[in-house]
């Protein structure tokens, strides 16, 4: 941004209609470097998506000053979509086969006989990661959330070369929504790890011949009326809903499932007290039952 301005701007100051005025020369050659430089290096990593972008960025024979700023943004956007899409798939696929052996284990362990479980192949591993369970998968969730940062990054441009707005206040601006989108990028992370991880659940479960499941919420005053309503239900592992019977079940869901034995049920489990903020063990309750002894007690 400050290089942009160094090299249009006149004493700081820079209009719409200077903005607007087409690349020549040595600046064009520059942008057209630029570009070539995205397009091979996706070419070389294999990503249609991030490639499929960039495409999108030369289509126009006119380019101005502007559009080369605004391509700069986009381009840089679709390469930190590309390595966090190619990182998300690699996190999510080691939690999946993470939760998926330790259920098993917990599982064997709990009804002491230890036998042995099948991996889950890698095939099976891209099937469960791809899954729309909450109608895009995670990758198309991550550039979705990329093109919607790269529309209000390129109208604080356009609007603060209308107004005149400072460069200082436009950079401060840029850097804003360049948080917001990290934290709805960390969300989506939340929320697809947890599904993974209570889809490896379930496959444990699976592997191990459980046939039900009971739903399990964090005890704390931040937990969601659903999940409130969730919490010490039991299904079949067979007709589970994600989002419905199964979680998660909202974005940044922080509920999972633990096996229905009944013979084993009444363990203890912990809780988190709302004025410490610290863990303690209780008897085996569910949110109900845990929520009405904090107003019992006063707490």
């Amino acid at each position: 941004m400050r290089a942009f301005y160094s090299r249009y701007a006149t004493d700081n100051v820079l209009t719409l209609q200077e903005a607007e005025l087409a690349l020549h020369g040595a600046d064009l050659s520059r942008y057209r470097e630029r570009i070539a430089s995205y397009r091979q290096m996706f070419q070389q990593t294999g990503n249609l998506v991030a490639l499929a972008e960039i495409e999108k960025l030369v289509s126009s024979a006119r380019v101005t000053r502007l559009k080369a700023l605004s391509d700069e943004i986009a381009a840089r956007t679709i390469e930190l979509a590309s390595k966090v899409d190619a990182t998300v798939a690699e996190h999510l696929g080691e939690t999946l086969t993470e939760a998926y052996l330790q259920t098993a284990f917990a599982v064997q362990a709990g009804v002491g006989a230890f036998i042995t479980v099948q991996a889950i192949n890698e095939d099976a591993i891209k099937q469960v990661i791809a899954y729309p369970w909450s109608g895009d998968d995670y990758s198309s969730r991550i550039w979705v959330n990329r093109d919607k940062m790269v529309r209000e990054m390129t109208g604080i441009l356009k609007q603060g070369l209308i107004q005149g707005t400072s460069i200082q206040t436009m950079s401060r601006q840029l850097n804003e929504k360049t948080d917001a989108g990290a934290r709805n990028t960390e969300r989506i992370i939340r929320t697809e790890a947890n599904f993974v991880l209570n889809e490896g659940a379930a496959r444990g479960y699976e592997a191990n011949g459980m046939e039900s499941y009971r739903v399990l919420a964090t005890l704390d005053t931040k937990t969601s009326s659903i999940c409130q309503s969730q919490d010490g239900n039991v299904y079949k592992v067979s007709e589970r809903v994600v989002g419905k019977t199964y979680p998660p079940y909202h974005p940044n869901c922080r509920t999972t499932v633990i096996p229905h034995i009944p013979e084993i049920e009444g363990l203890a489990r912990r809780a988190r007290d709302p004025e410490t903020g610290r863990n303690y063990i209780v008897e085996d309750m569910t949110y109900k039952e845990w929520k009405e002894s904090l107003v019992q007690s006063g707490s």
